[in-house]
């Protein structure tokens, strides 16, 4: 076997547009790459190769990319038996074959038998692009599959990139070992294929194709100057908040107009902010209800904000202004932005309101999801309520917490229900602590207007329900009520969108 277990293949190529295209130049990032710790290298073309093979007495992968077909958007890899012939004869030690279905000059059977027949000692890669090109595949008897196409056919283009879970699905068909490569940019990926099964990996592009690599980092940045106006949106079930800041997070502007609790209205709010504002970059909004973060689409919302369900929030926004906005659960906006100020690898914060919102830092991460809804806690059910919900079921924590009952047992002015009010948030918390090992939970929204003495009793009843529980755990967040505006254009900042030209 040639290509050995557990190792690293870098793949050395360029195109006769790029800068680097020169085979001795090729050599030379092929030796750099053996200096680093390749024992293989993947080349295209019998000058590179032979070059490579003087230079650095490396194992070669042998390629030969066959422009024509890849405009017919055909099979491309060594695709004809005098490809093969003439990378093998410039020193390939392994031969690499499209092995993807797509159409080709010359079947794949006479390709394998022209190598086994008249080059018995190079092994074949089959280069294909998911499971079933492995099964049709599979009798030929490659010495290795290679995940190389996975991504770059049309019956591919929307797996997941780069396909680690591929390696698992092709292990389950055959016991030919499996190459690792196509999308790889970052050490964890490739260790993780590693330890899904891989025999080998290659990385090709993210070492060794410097103005890519420089692209990616200036794209990185490129929306970003003197100029920069950020517009954070915050959709709540009574207000709507809204605050402009520079990149420097000064505060330009902010707005706070109460909620018309219609769709179209809300829009309209949002679009006549936007023709007043004509200078902003990006814009983030913090919606009630869940957030599909890719899409934009407010999943699911109560019924604090009528008819919500299926907006498409970045869609509207991007029609308005032009710019793809960054959307997400107003909760989360919030906690980014406590977060941000305060920094721990794990924290909550709760915000208190119309209903409860809650966010989370896990690890350093803001915790979502499959969709978005992820840390609902609202939404658990307390023992006995039989409080119907807005979200339709009958129990949820929220009835008996939100902002509304604390404003009523404050009114009311007695010590019993004030305790009994506490022991619920404490319980809550308690349950929280539970699910996240939090270093502080902040409470954020209408309970900073009840002060310390509120604050007081629930971490007295907290620390009564644990001797782990530390009442000084619990904190009021100091962000002030544009705390979700200023975290929804937090995110848009560091999720990177900028306005389309």
């Amino acid at each position: 076997m040639i290509i050995k277990p557990f190792s690293l293949i870098v793949s050395c190529q360029a195109y006769n547009n790029e800068a680097l295209r020169d085979s001795n130049v090729i050599a030379r990032i092929a030796l750099a790459a053996k200096q680093g710790g390749a024992s293989c290298i993947r080349a295209n073309g019998a000058e590179d190769i032979r070059i490579i093979k003087k230079l650095t007495g490396l194992p070669v992968i042998g390629i030969y990319k066959d422009f024509e077909c890849l405009k017919k958007s055909c099979a491309f890899i060594t695709v004809r038996k005098n490809q093969i012939k003439e990378i093998i004869e410039a020193g390939a030690d392994v031969i690499a074959i499209d092995c993807t279905r797509r159409e080709r000059p010359e079947s794949l059977k006479e390709l394998f038998d022209f190598v086994r027949n008249n080059y018995p000692h190079v092994e074949i890669v089959a280069d294909i692009a998911d499971v079933e090109d492995v099964k049709l595949v599979a009798h030929l008897k490659p010495n290795y599959f290679s995940t190389t196409l996975s991504g770059y056919t049309d019956y591919t283009e929307k797996v997941e990139k780069p396909d680690i879970n591929l390696i698992r699905e092709i292990k389950k068909v055959t016991d030919i070992p499996v190459i690792a490569e196509g999308h790889y940019k970052m050490p964890e990926e490739i260790r993780n294929a590693l330890i899904k099964g891989a025999h080998a990996v290659v990385v090709g592009t993210a070492i060794t194709r410097p103005h890519i690599i420089t692209k990616r980092f200036f794209e990185a940045i490129s929306d970003l100057s003197e100029n920069t106006k950020i517009l954070g949106i915050d959709i709540g079930g009574t207000w709507i908040r809204m605050e402009k800041i520079s990149l420097d997070r000064k505060i330009l502007g902010r707005y706070k107009i109460r909620n018309p609790q219609n769709k179209e209205k809300i829009l309209s709010i949002i679009y006549e902010v936007l023709a007043k504002e004509r200078d902003i970059t990006h814009i983030g909004i913090a919606s009630a209800g869940r957030i599909d973060v890719e899409s934009g689409i407010v999943t699911f919302a109560s019924e604090n904000i009528k008819n919500w369900t299926g907006v498409n929030l970045k869609e509207e926004i991007l029609k308005m202004a032009n710019i793809e906005p960054v959307v997400d659960n107003d909760a989360n906006a919030a906690t980014f932005a406590q977060w941000s100020i305060s920094q721990e690898k794990n924290m909550v914060l709760m915000t208190v309101g119309t209903g409860i919102g809650s966010g989370a830092i896990v690890n350093g991460r803001l915790l979502r999801g499959k969709n978005g809804g992820a840390f609902e806690v609202g939404h658990i059910l307390y023992p006995e309520n039989k409080l119907i919900c807005t979200c339709g079921k009958v129990g949820c924590i929220e009835t008996l917490i939100r902002g509304e009952k604390l404003r009523k047992t404050y009114e009311s002015n007695k010590e019993e229900e004030k305790e009994k009010l506490a022991s619920k948030y404490a319980w809550l918390i308690d349950m929280i602590k539970m699910f996240v090992d939090f270093e502080k939970i902040y409470l954020y929204g209408v309970i900073k207007n009840y002060g310390e003495e509120f604050l007081c009793r629930i971490r007295k009843q907290y620390e009564q329900l644990s001797s782990l529980n530390n009442g000084q755990d619990i904190l009021f967040s100091n962000l002030d009520e544009f705390g979700g505006a200023y975290g929804a254009a937090l995110e848009s900042l560091f999720l990177g969108r900028k306005k389309n030209e």
